[in-house]
């Protein structure tokens, strides 16, 4: 009989057969490691405790980041005698369909973040995010996919990862009382610029956009950009990874919500779509921009029932007049172009990042 402990990144454990006797044993540790009792090999987990940093850090998911309880993680190795692979340090944040941990990798002593969903529900999702990230892996601004582990035996998908611990940027900028300075946040824009400039270029596009989704490697590290649950591969999309609601409503785009709520198109497959999705992730990076530069979102949705919407379409004033008047002329010739109605005008993002680093117009503008 063989368990099915199946780590499908770069670890790729032989899977050993377990004699009747070894698994009375390991179903009896698990009881005792579920139960606390057992402080053998590091199995007794930490208390959960909400601590701000620790939500500062976490791996932004969908869901109450407030309503967490108690509860131990352990992976297991292959032949868990000898171990767990990872130990649960603090729960980050929980969601509708995963949820994300502190942990420790137990041979080396590593700290790393678990997201842990699903299998049946969430299984094709992190696979394919954890490819993604794996095309991605050289890029220094996207957070690294270190390995996935398949657990049968509990029936949970992980996908590891690195673990950012500088904070998300949406918590930084809820801290600040009117959002970031341009000079202060010009160089974390070209990093984003810069990180999604080079996605596009490897025909990537991320889909999902916004302050949540960014983070600080450490406290005075680089930028991360995470989830890639919704990420696209432009040349080989496949049908069963693409929604064709992805993303999050302060962030889409005017066509991408002319499209799906407006005209209620039921796009089933990339094919019935028009949209230039990399024009979306511009427009969306714009969205967030403008929320660090003024701890505020421009519209409630880039649609013509939202009146700050149309004021931007047809008077082009972005959010509040004072607010947009305030923002230096730099910052403001960035976000209109990034955030232009009108996609044959709006900027690429290499356009993007080139004018955040030399001021100077792209030449086909």
């Amino acid at each position: 009989m063989t368990r099915k402990t199946t780590l499908v990144g770069s670890l790729g454990l032989t899977i050993p057969n377990w004699s009747p006797r070894s698994k009375r044993l390991v179903r009896k540790m698990r009881k005792l490691t579920l139960s606390g009792k057992s402080a053998k090999k590091g199995r007794v987990v930490s208390e959960y405790t909400v601590e701000e940093e620790q939500i500062a850090s976490c791996l932004s998911i969908r869901g109450n980041r407030n309503s967490f309880k108690s509860s131990p993680l352990v992976v297991e190795s292959a032949d868990s005698l000898e171990g767990p692979l990872y130990v649960e340090q603090s729960r980050l944040v929980e969601g509708s369909t995963c949820a994300v941990y502190a942990a420790m990798e137990s041979a080396t002593g590593r700290r790393v973040a678990l997201k842990r969903g699903d299998y049946n529900a969430n299984q094709l999702q992190m696979q394919h995010e954890y490819e993604v990230l794996q095309q991605l892996s050289e890029l220094e601004h996207v957070v690294t996919a270190y390995d996935l582990i398949i657990e049968d035996a509990d029936n949970d998908i992980y996908l590891v990862m690195e673990l950012c611990t500088g904070g998300s940027l949406v918590d930084l900028i809820v801290k600040t009382e009117s959002g970031y300075t341009f000079e202060y946040f010009k160089p974390m824009i070209a990093q984003l610029t810069g990180a999604f400039s080079r996605i596009h270029e490897l025909g990537i596009v991320h889909r999902d956009i916004k302050a949540d989704n960014v983070c600080l490697a450490t406290k005075d590290g680089g930028i991360r950009v995470l989830d890639f649950g919704e990420a696209l591969v432009l040349k080989d999309i496949n049908p069963a990874y693409f929604n064709p609601r992805a993303g999050t409503m302060h962030y889409m785009s005017p066509e991408l919500v002319d499209e799906i709520f407006q005209k209620r198109v039921d796009v089933e497959s990339p094919a019935d779509s028009q949209l230039d999705l990399k024009k979306c992730d511009v427009f969306a990076l714009g969205v967030t921009i403008y929320c660090a530069l003024t701890a505020c979102f421009p519209w409630r949705v880039a649609a013509l029932n939202d009146p700050l919407y149309v004021a931007w379409a047809e008077r082009g004033c972005l959010g509040y007049s004072p607010t947009w008047r305030a923002l230096p002329y730099r910052a403001r010739v960035l976000l209109t172009n990034m955030l232009n109605p009108d996609t044959a005008r709006r900027w690429r993002m290499d356009e993007a990042h080139s004018f955040t680093l030399t001021g100077m117009m792209p030449v086909s503008h």
